[in-house]
C-alpha cells in the first residue's frame, strides 16, 4: 500500500499555498490546474459532497499555518479544490460529508438536489410557461 504523504495549507507572501511537509514542496499550481481541468469539464452536475476540513476539498474550516515548519496555525479558510467547486458551481447545493450526518442538514442538502433532478426533467427543457407553474405548484417546499 503507498504511503500518502499529508499536505497542508499555508500562508506565504500573504497567499494561499498547498504544502507538503515531509517533501517541502508545493502543490498549489496542480491543484488548480486539476480543479479547473476537472470542474471545465463536468457538463451536468447537480451537486457535490467533499472531504470536509481537507486543504484540498474543505469548503469551511480548513487550517491555515503560518509558513513552512513547526508553525501554528493562523486562520481557517477554503480547500483550494473546494473553493474552485463554490467560485464555478455557487448555486449547487455543496456538503462537506462530516456535516451530512446531522438530520436537518442532510435533509436541507437532499431536498436541494431533488429539486434539482426535479427541474431539470419536468421545466428545464420544455420553455414552457405551464410546465414552470405547475412544477411551483407541485414542489411546494420552502429551501
Amino acid at each position: 500500500m503507498e504511503n500518502k504523504k499529508p499536505i497542508r495549507l499555508i500562508k506565504e507572501d500573504e497567499k494561499l499555498k498547498l504544502y507538503q511537509p515531509d517533501t517541502d514542496m508545493l502543490f498549489t499550481k496542480e491543484m488548480e490546474e486539476y480543479s479547473n481541468r476537472v470542474l471545465g469539464e463536468l457538463e451536468d452536475i447537480d451537486g457535490f459532497i467533499l472531504k470536509g476540513r481537507s486543504p484540498s476539498c474543505g469548503i469551511k474550516d480548513v487550517k491555515v499555518y503560518n509558513g513552512r515548519g513547526k508553525v501554528p496555525v493562523i486562520e481557517k479558510d477554503l480547500g483550494v479544490f473546494g473553493g474552485a467547486v463554490l467560485d464555478k458551481f455557487p448555486d449547487l447545493p455543496i456538503e462537506e460529508e462530516g456535516r451530512l450526518t446531522n438530520l436537518k442538514i442532510r435533509e436541507h442538502f437532499l431536498t436541494k438536489l431533488y429539486t434539482i433532478k426535479n427541474f431539470k426533467e419536468k421545466v428545464e427543457n420544455t420553455e414552457k410557461m405551464k410546465d414552470l407553474v405547475k412544477f411551483h405548484a407541485d414542489t411546494n417546499i420552502y429551501l
